[in-house]
Order: structure tokens, then sequence, then C-alpha cells
């Protein structure tokens, strides 16, 4: 039978080194694993798992140390690792002492020193023995954590069964792991960063193209605001408009918080005493100068840490808005439980965002100045452009009329001539005509002489030749026409000097129908090729009127007629301008209608505006219809109306007082029709 072999020292000395062989291959895999890591998270509780089975205790703690929103010391559990074996636990314990008792803080300041920090129950006294009994803690260890250079947190490690004799090898093993930690976590938050840095930008992007495109930022900026401060990880953004922002008498105009978060108390407001508003002003005085503006719970002065814990804030980030280059207001960022903490390059790339938005507040005010001025403008120009109107007007028809004038002169002079030669030619063929007919007799008589038959037949050839009976027929029938040609362009020659004599300024009597039979005349070759004219003149009484402008009135309505119906793509034998006038007791009309393309309703209102015109460049500058209702409502007292269908045509009525503007009550003199 055999006895079981008692182990030896040395049998005890090479399980130890074996088990401190197997740590710090578990501390070397779990620093390749965290550093590899994409999220602690997961990662952590296996490596802790591992470590605490070879160092032979039951549970394990990463705590971070943070400050709560009053400002007092806090602890948070990160992850967390326990034993089948680990006593109850409840983490509310340890928060609270460390939120209140100054023992326990006192006896973990070691740990921002870096020292490792341990505890027995048996002999610990106070508030650390409290918590560890608390926590079924027979031995404790704190391992402290630096993260990027500064104290984060602590490793706590419990042994729930034992005083637990830390060997060197131990607390070394888990202070490299608590450098690793801090490693990773560094590591996580630089990929943190950098995401969160890319994801501003892309933010950043997204705001300044929406609000240089946005025809008013405040359709844009609460959206903005919204996508800044969830990739800033913030809990409120506010526009306020005030030169100390945030600190005095702001003016909120835009916000936006998470859900659960309210408004926020002014600072200036909650300041109560001298000293306080003093800090404050002090405090935000920097933003004048174009310079954002920082307070937090765990660096700033004591009154201001007051005021920001009365406000519900754990940090405040202020960046100013410049306005033609004075302080307008501020972008304030609202951390209200996290510790925010901002770096160099996100203030700048805010600061970014903050001239931006000053940028489109400068381009608003301008714009609102701009209407403002156009508004001032409008109103003043509105008497001016009347006269302009009239004043182009009086150009125009000075223009016409001597254009008109000088070539009626120049016409008049060769269309004489044209006509005593035509008048003379007509005479010598007469004459012509005699001496021909005495010549067939001369040739009758020749013919009984035999010595004159060879003559004779050579004559009768060549008058079958030229057809002498058909010249004898046609040259006065062609003479004839010459002659009414040259009448017919007298007649233009005479309309034309009619349309442009020059008026006296002065109204007195005048024959519309004679005044439109003039005006079609000179516009006969705009109406020509494409319509026919369709006149329907009622007898008229003479017209107290300046007929010079009420020409100018006829001859716009007539070319539109014409254009009208040409845009209509009418042929001439299809397009129709039909004119007509009638006369009641104290008024005349003038219909003037066609058959064109029609004005769509939209534009109708709109035709008798200066400048207005849907023609091509070149055939229209939208000053006709404009001076003919100045011509017709402003000076003779009239009215001039417009029906219009689109596809069937138009019809413009012009009613003109019989006695004129200054005269109601004369009545004027009828004058029948000529023709």
């Amino acid at each position: 039978m055999l006895s079981a072999t008692r182990p030896t020292d040395g049998d005890l000395h090479l399980a130890e080194l074996a088990r401190r062989d197997r740590l710090s291959q578990a501390v070397a895999e779990g620093s390749a694993r965290l550093l590899a890591a994409d999220s602690l998270e997961h990662e952590l509780p296996q490596v802790l798992s591992r470590i605490a089975e070879l160092v032979r205790i039951d549970r394990v703690l990463v705590m971070q140390e943070t400050l709560s929103q009053e400002g007092k010391p806090s602890l948070v559990l990160n992850c967390s690792w326990a034993g089948p074996n680990a006593a109850p636990f409840d983490i509310a314990d340890i928060q609270a002492h460390a939120a209140r008792d100054a023992q326990y803080l006192d006896w973990l300041r070691p740990l921002h020193e870096g020292r490792v920090i341990g505890a027995i129950r048996a002999t610990a006294v106070g508030s650390v023995r409290a918590i560890m009994t608390a926590a079924g803690s027979m031995s404790l260890l704190l391992v402290p954590i630096r993260v990027a250079g500064r104290h984060w947190g602590h490793i706590g490690i419990d042994d729930c069964h034992g005083e637990h004799d830390w060997s060197a090898d131990e607390i070394i093993s888990l202070q490299v792991l608590a450098g690793i930690i801090g490693a990773a976590i560094t590591r996580e938050r630089s990929l943190e960063e950098i995401r969160r840095r890319d994801s501003l930008l892309q933010a950043m992007t997204k705001g300044i193209t929406a609000v240089l495109t946005a025809d008013a930022i405040r359709d844009v900026l609460p959206r903005v605001l919204e996508d800044i401060g969830k990739v800033t990880r913030i809990d409120r953004m506010l526009i306020v408009e005030g030169f100390h922002a945030s600190a005095l008498k702001p003016r909120e105009c835009y916000s936006w918080s998470r859900g659960g978060i309210g408004s926020r108390v002014n600072l200036y407001q909650a300041a109560k005493d001298p000293l306080s508003r003093a800090t404050v002003e002090e405090w935000a005085l920097p933003l004048g100068e174009g310079q954002s503006a920082f307070a937090s719970l765990q660096t700033s002065r004591v009154e201001l840490r007051r005021l920001l814990q009365s406000a519900g804030l754990v940090s405040l980030l202020l960046v100013p808005i410049m306005v033609r280059g004075r302080i307008w207001g501020s972008v304030s960022f609202d951390d209200c439980g996290g510790g925010r903490e901002w770096r160099p390059d996100e203030i700048n790339a805010l600061q970014v965002f903050a001239d931006l938005i000053g940028a489109a507040i400068t381009r608003e005010r301008y714009v609102e100045e701009q209407r403002r001025l156009q508004e001032e403008l409008y109103a003043q120009m509105q008497e001016r452009e009347r006269l302009d109107v009239e004043l182009r007007l009086a150009q125009k028809l000075e223009a016409v009329g001597r254009l008109a004038n000088g070539i009626a002169h120049e016409i008049n002079t060769p269309i004489q001539f044209v006509g005593d030669s035509v008048s003379f030619l007509q005479s010598a063929v007469a004459d012509l005509d005699t001496l021909l007919v005495q010549y067939q007799n001369a040739m009758q008589q020749f013919a009984t002489d035999t010595s004159a038959i060879t003559a004779v037949h050579a004559l009768q050839e060549m008058q079958e030749r030229v057809d002498l009976s058909f010249l004898r027929d046609e040259i006065p029938k062609s003479l004839e026409r010459a002659l009414e040609g040259v009448e017919r362009v007298a007649g233009i020659v005479r309309a034309m000097k009619e349309f442009a004599h020059p008026d006296s300024g002065e109204q007195s009597g005048a024959d519309l129908n004679h005044a439109i039979r003039t005006t079609l005349a000179v516009t006969h070759n705009e109406y020509k090729y494409c319509a026919r004219v369709e006149p329907h003149f009622a007898d008229l009484p003479q017209v107290i009127c300046n007929i010079g402008e009420l020409n100018q009135v006829f001859l716009n309505l007539i070319v539109n007629a014409a254009h009208a119906i040409h845009d209509a793509g009418r042929e001439a034998n299809d397009g129709r301008i039909t004119i007509s006038t009638q006369a009641s007791q104290s008024e005349v009309l003038i219909c003037i209608a066609d058959n064109g393309c029609g004005i769509p309703n939209e534009n109708i209102e709109r035709i008798f505006d200066p400048f207005f015109t849907t023609k091509e460049v070149g055939r229209g500058t939208g000053q006709g219809l404009a001076i003919a209702h100045s011509i017709v409502v402003d000076k003779h007292g009239g009215a001039i109306d417009v029906e219009s269908a689109v596809g069937e045509g138009t019809r413009f009525t012009v009613r003109l007082p019989i006695a004129g503007k200054n005269s109601v009550g004369a009545k004027g003199r009828p004058l029948h029709d000529k023709d």
C-alpha cells in the first residue's frame, strides 16, 4: 500500500515559480489582447478573470475617479470581475464614502502619486475598515492607473477569505496590467478622438454648406446645432446675442439640448454678490477680444465653480461670434455631467463655425439693409419713373418727328419730279399715238405707189414685231398705274408729315378717325404681311386732346396687334386687326382688337408696368404700353382697358372724354367722317 508523498520545499518553490511564469505570461497575453482590442468592454473582463485566477483573489474592480455635478470627487465603476466565492458587494457604499468621507479620500491620495496602497481589515481603521466590512473584503490592494500622464483611477483587488500576503511579483504584474489598461484606454480614447474628429469635420462641413446655401440661417441652424452637439458629446448648445454672451444679459436666439436636459440658468443672474459678478465679467472678458472662454468644476476659481454648480454645469465653453469686427454674441457648449475637456484643435474648429455664423449674420444684415434701402428707393423712384417715361416719350417723339420730317422732304422732291415726268410722258404718248395714226394713213397712200411697196412691207413687219397695237393699249394703263403709285407714296409722305408734326403742348379739337387713318398709313409695313385691317369708323365729334400723343398710343396698339398675330403664326389672309370707333354724349371709344396669340392671365396685371415685356430682345422695350397708359389716363383723363384670351386674341379699349381732361361738361362739335 502506497502512502501520499508530502511536497517538499523545493516542490513548492518550483510550483510558485511556475505560477509566476503563468502570471507573467497571462499579463503579456492580456496586454496584447487589450492593446489590439477595438473595445475594452469585451476584452477587459476576460483578462481580469485570468489574472485573478493566477493571483488567487476573489474580486477585481476597475474604478475611474471623476467629479460629480456638485464638484465633489466621485468613483465610477468601469469594469469588474467577481469569483464564485466573492462576498456580496454594493458599489454605492464606496461611492458614498468617496463623495463625503475626507478620511477615505486622504487614504486614496497616494494613488495620485503613482503608489500602490493596501489594507488588511483586521488592522484597518475608520472608513477604510467600514468599506472593507461592507464589501466582505479581508485584504485589499489598490493599483493606480494613469492615462496620458494623469491619474485616471485604480484597480481594486479583493481577497474575501484571508489576509493575502501580496508578493512583489504579484504587485509588479498588477502594476504592469494597470499600465497596459492605461495605455489601452489612451489608445481607445485616441481612436475615439479620431472618429469624433472626423464626425465633427463632417458635421462642420455639412453645417457650413447648409448655412452658406440657406436663404435664412434661422431655417437651418437648429438642425446644425443638433448635429454638432451630438458629435461633440455635449448636453446643450446655445447661440446667444450679447457682448458677454452667456455671462451678462444675453438674448437666446437658437438652442439645442439632449433629451431630459432643461434650460440653463444665466450665470450673471445667478451671481448674487458683487464678487461673483466681477468674477463672471472677468472670465467672459476675452470674448470681446475674439477669444474663447472656458470654465469647469475642476480648474476654475471657487466663485465660478459655485456658479457652474448653480447652473447645473460641469464645464462651459463659450466661442465668440464676431460681426463686422465686433463681438455679437457667442456659441455656448454646455457639459452637464461628463467633465468634457476641449483640445485646441477642437476649439479652433468650433471657432471656424462661430466665424461662419458671424459671416451669415453679416450677410443677412446686409441683405436686410439692402431690402430696406430698395423699399425706400422704390418709393422715391415712382415719381421719377413717371417723369422718365414722359421724358423718353418726348425724346422719342422728337426723334421720330425729325426722322419722319427729313424723310418726307427727301422723298417729296424726287416724287414730284417723277410725277411731273410721268405726266409729261402721258402727254407725249398721246401725241405719239396721233403721229402713228397719221403715219398709218400715209402708209396706205404709199401702198398705191409701186416704188414704195418694199418700204411699206418692211414697216408692216416691224409693226407686227413690236406689236404696236398692244403697246398702244398697255402704255396708257401702265402710266395710270405709275401715277396711282406715285399718289400713294405722296399719301404716305403726307401721313408721315402729319404724324411727325410737332405738338404745341396744348390740347385742341382733333378728328380721331383721321388720326387713326394716318397712323395706319404709317404702320402699313408692320401689318401688311400678317394681317388685314377692318376699320369700322362711326361719326365722331372733335375731341379736345393732344393728337400727337394719341397718334403714339394708336401706333403702339396697332404695332402690338401686328406682332401678336405674327407670333400666333397666322397667314396674311387669316390675320385680322379690327379698329372701331363710337361716341356717346361725353366720351369716345376706340377699340383695337386682333386675333393673335393673346396675353396669359399672369401678365395681364403687369402689361402697363414700365419695362415689362414678353417680346424677345430687339422687338420690345417694355415702354410702349406704359407710355400709352400714361398718355390716356394721366394726360387725357381717360381709361385704357384690355381683354385677352390665350390663342384667341386681345382687345384694347381706349376711352377719351370729348371735352378734354380739364373741361368737364364741355361738348365737342360733331365732325362727320370725310370718307
